[in-house]
């Protein structure tokens, strides 16, 4: 939410946090895909798959926002193992 107050900041981090993550996942689904175990995806956009569910988590961490879920209740790490085993099933090549 601040980036815009750091722009010079926000862009460091884009090149060398971001950038780099992104174009690691890339390269992991593409490995997936061109080995059959991954259906065919649009990786420009397959990507953010990966990144929606930690940007929601550390939404919901720094914001506090206890009118989404009750931090008392909330495991962080059942919420990631969900989203793989989500992700896992999704990537999975369709039947014929």
């Amino acid at each position: 939410s601040e980036a815009n107050n750091f722009p010079e900041i926000a862009l460091f981090y884009r090149n060398e946090v971001v950038v780099p993550a992104q174009e690691l996942i890339r390269k992991i689904l593409k490995l997936g895909m061109d080995s059959g175990e991954f259906r065919a995806l649009d990786l420009d956009y397959a990507i953010y798959l990966f990144e929606a569910p930690l940007m929601q988590l550390q939404l919901m961490h720094s914001s506090k926002m206890i009118c989404m879920v009750d931090p008392s209740k909330f495991d962080p790490q059942k919420y990631l193992r969900m989203h793989a085993e989500n992700l896992l099933v999704g990537l999975r090549p369709r039947a014929a």
